[in-house]
């Protein structure tokens, strides 16, 4: 369920049930003036989504790319989402590629680490895939994706109430 949108909200109204986080993060690291600062920004966006959500652990956590960013802007994001990966409050990293798949191939040659990627569209899931396969990463198609029936998806929601239908649909996540 992607929370990202609002996770305190949906922390405090699904604080005992069970289901399977996604957090997007946001684009501040494509901001950040240098390594230090991209890397407080993340951080930050972390902390702020685990205390929101009232949880000590993200079961995805997806960087957004959506542009060219600097090196040291990814350098410093990728180095906090390790050390968080590796305290234990995100189980799996992902890559969202959010505006042209040249950009986020950019980042993702020379980055390796990701378990998960995230298309919109077939251009991206094209352009993206051969180096998925390569790295044994898997591939999720968000709801616009036209090839839904084949690769899994990620389900926004917007209330409670949605997530209560989508379960009645489909069971517990």
């Amino acid at each position: 369920m992607d929370v990202s949108v609002q996770p305190a909200y949906f922390g405090g109204q699904l604080r005992s049930e069970e289901y399977v986080s996604v957090v997007r993060g946001t684009l501040d690291y494509s901001r950040a003036t240098d390594h230090d600062h991209a890397v407080h920004l993340v951080q930050a966006h972390l902390l702020e989504s685990l205390s929101g959500l009232g949880r000590t652990v993200i079961d995805f956590y997806f960087l957004r790319v959506r542009d060219a960013v600097e090196e040291y802007q990814i350098a410093g994001a990728m180095e906090a989402l390790e050390v968080a990966r590796q305290d234990g409050h995100i189980r799996f990293l992902g890559i969202l590629a959010e505006g042209p798949a040249l950009a986020t191939l950019g980042v993702w040659q020379f980055h390796d680490g990701f378990d998960v990627i995230l298309v919109g569209d077939d251009n991206a899931k094209q352009t993206l895939a051969p180096l998925a396969l390569e790295r044994r990463v898997g591939v999720i198609a968000d709801l616009s994706f036209v090839d839904a029936e084949i690769y899994p998806r990620i389900l926004s929601v917007s209330s409670v109430e949605d997530v209560r239908s989508i379960r009645e649909k489909t069971g517990p996540a």
